[in-house]
């Protein structure tokens, strides 16, 4: 459900923008500390923090909370984020 390619745009962007990460890093302190800095604004950051609650759904085996919809909005979400110009 896309968390790898989610997890590595966000450690490539800290990298890119000098904010230092333990060594497993959590995609919601990625997300909350580039939005922090300025990296990107609120729409991004909660479109990451929705698809974040929607893997988590999924790997708990609770799919009647979300629909067929709901995961491709996500990963729409995930690739316009991860071919943001402004942010490569």
């Amino acid at each position: 459900m896309a968390r790898a390619p989610r997890s590595e745009t966000l450690r490539k962007l800290c990298a890119n923008f000098g904010i230092a990460l333990p060594a497993k890093p959590a995609i919601h302190q990625m997300n909350a500390q580039l939005a922090q800095v300025g990296v990107y604004d609120t729409l991004p950051e909660q479109r990451i923090a929705e698809g974040s609650s929607l893997w988590d759904k999924a790997n708990c085996g609770l799919g009647s909370e979300f629909s067929k919809g709901d995961v491709e909005s996500m990963l729409d979400a995930l690739r316009e984020f991860a071919l943001d110009p402004n942010l490569n």
